[in-house]
């Protein structure tokens, strides 16, 4: 049981690192987008 409850630990570990590249890597080509627009980067952030 308490193997299982660290493979589960793991993976969930493994499953967050692998959403938080993801986020990273679509936050960067949303931003490298805007400032390829004539849109200026401000306006990308809400105020």
């Amino acid at each position: 049981m308490n193997t299982q409850r660290k493979l589960d630990k793991d993976n969930f570990n493994a499953v967050m690192e692998d959403l938080a590249h993801s986020l990273e890597f679509q936050v960067e080509s949303a931003l490298s987008e805007q400032s390829g627009s004539k849109a200026n980067s401000t306006s990308f952030w809400p105020k």
